[in-house]
């Protein structure tokens, strides 16, 4: 997170389940970034994203953006695999930095 953070980038989650259990995640896992909750999949359905049912549960693919002035500048899909996804992002914006300035 601290990388990220050097660069003026702040990091968020997305997920479908309820604020509650949200809080139970971020907490039990040590999560040093805010989980925003689309339980009524508001964003999910406004953008398409790709979901699964899991358990009878619809659930939303991994997957990472970058945003800038409320525009998606850059999606990371599929995340495989999924611990290194923040290295790849992370590359990503060093790289973004060094050719083309701040964003």
């Amino acid at each position: 997170m601290q990388d990220f953070r050097a660069l003026g980038v702040n990091v968020y989650g997305l997920s479908v389940q309820s604020p509650t259990i949200q809080l139970e995640f971020v907490q039990r896992n040590h999560i040093s970034f805010p989980i925003l909750s689309d339980a009524q999949y508001k964003l999910t359905d406004q953008l398409r994203l790709p979901t699964f049912d899991f358990e009878g549960e619809r659930l939303v693919k991994r997957m990472a953006f970058f945003v800038e002035k409320a525009k998606i500048k850059k999606v990371f899909y599929p995340v495989f695999p999924p611990d290194k996804n923040a290295a790849e992002v992370l590359a990503w914006l060093k790289k973004g930095i060094a050719t083309e300035g701040p964003f």
